[in-house]
């Protein structure tokens, strides 16, 4: 098995997704005081996701950019939607749907849904983003995980931005030894 922890290298360079060549995923990604995670494995064929709120919804991030006085009644609205997701949301998606490139990132597609009380979410996609910054002289990595929903043919993004050492994916792809 390829223990890939996101790494604080070059992001440069990305090649073509290697869709359909896993035969494992593991995605553990928890700041050191738990808020917003995701969690995934490979069971029989399938990748297992649970997005765990663990100080409740009401601190999970609902919007990722830069808002001003005009988003209020838009990040309510999301906000009265995204709560339904629940203090712990589970998904899956097959293992064929998911991939991981050459820099560590994953992508999953066509995940299935979970119903909340008000809501069926359809998770569209889980995907990571790296970036890099640096502030006087001081280097950031950071790793962005991106859960896209459709709710009623609109698209809802749960969005959790961790260091590296809280981002931790393994993967085997098919024909590696472990």
């Amino acid at each position: 098995m390829s223990l890939f922890l996101i790494p604080a290298t070059s992001f440069a360079g990305t090649t073509a997704p290697q869709k359909g060549q896993l035969s494992e995923l593991k995605i553990n990604c928890v700041t050191d005081i738990p808020s917003t995670s995701f969690v995934a494995w490979t069971d029989a064929g399938y990748v297992h996701l649970n997005i765990v709120n663990s100080f409740g919804v009401k601190y999970m991030p609902i919007y990722a950019g830069l808002p001003t006085s005009e988003d209020l009644p838009t990040l309510q609205h999301y906000s009265d939607v995204l709560k339904d997701l629940g203090d712990l949301s589970q998904f899956k998606f097959k293992l064929k749907d998911c991939m991981i490139y050459n820099d560590g990132t994953f992508r999953c597609e066509n995940g299935d849904s979970f119903k909340g009380k008000q809501h069926t979410f359809t998770l569209g996609s889980l995907a990571s983003v790296l970036s890099s910054h640096t502030i006087n002289d001081t280097h950031y990595d950071r790793v962005r995980v991106m859960a896209d929903f459709t709710v009623e043919d609109k698209t809802y993004t749960v969005t959790m931005e961790y260091s590296p050492s809280e981002c931790e994916v393994k993967y085997q792809k098919k024909n590696e030894s472990k």
